[in-house]
């Protein structure tokens, strides 16, 4: 039995949600939960054990109303309640197209801090604090069975040659490069990166290539 990510992308804004899936149980964590129809959304829980969400813009959580009403537990970072229950904030209040009325969520069914570990079949995944581009983004460190990093689902702090928007509310340029600085580049080079938008990559490849890292 193994461990496997499935990206599903959804919505408008193209977000990457994953699946990290154990391929003996059928068992998955979701990763985000982007805009999308109820078949992409029942898709996206099959077999979920939970819901873990990076940060609270509206391309992350608009679907984590349906993905409740399926009895789903949806665990997210200290204080991401503010963000889930401000239009403003969560940036839904931009699209109205989408969103007639702006998005305002229940706050999360289980908060989660730095440090705090997330047991899966095969090793854990490791809730780090990485602020900057939303104030309580964090960013999930599946770690195997002897606690080797293996890959880091990073949400909207560090993409392919580029870096999370820092110009939205709440955001702040000098609290992201930190981020990335002392959560993610302390990474060995061989670990995946799979982020909220855009193609996967990896610590290596970002640290030697990323213009905005130099």
């Amino acid at each position: 039995m193994k461990l496997k990510v499935e990206t599903v992308v959804l919505g408008p804004a193209q977000t990457c949600c994953y699946r990290l899936v154990d391929e003996g149980s059928g068992k998955a964590w979701v990763i985000d939960a982007g805009w999308g129809t109820k078949e992409e959304l029942e898709g996206l829980a099959r077999g979920a054990e939970a819901v873990l969400i990076t940060h609270g813009h509206w391309d992350h959580i608009a679907g984590v109303p349906y993905l409740r009403s399926l009895g789903l537990s949806v665990w997210a970072g200290e204080g991401e309640e503010k963000v889930w229950q401000d239009g403003e904030l969560n940036g839904s209040s931009r699209w109205p197209i989408l969103f007639p009325e702006p998005l305002r969520l229940h706050p999360p069914d289980r908060v989660l801090r730095e440090g705090d570990q997330i047991p899966l079949p095969q090793g854990d995944l490791l809730v780090l604090s990485t602020p900057g581009h939303e104030p309580y983004h964090v960013s999930y460190l599946w770690r195997d069975e002897g606690e080797r990093p293996m890959a880091l689902f990073c949400g909207d702090v560090l993409f392919r040659g580029s870096i999370g928007r820092f110009d939205l509310p709440g955001a702040d340029y000098d609290l992201l490069m930190k981020s990335i600085r002392e959560k993610i580049l302390v990474l060995p080079d061989e670990v995946l990166l799979f982020p909220g938008h855009g193609p996967a990559t990896s610590v290596g490849v970002e640290r030697r290539e990323n213009p905005f890292l130099r």
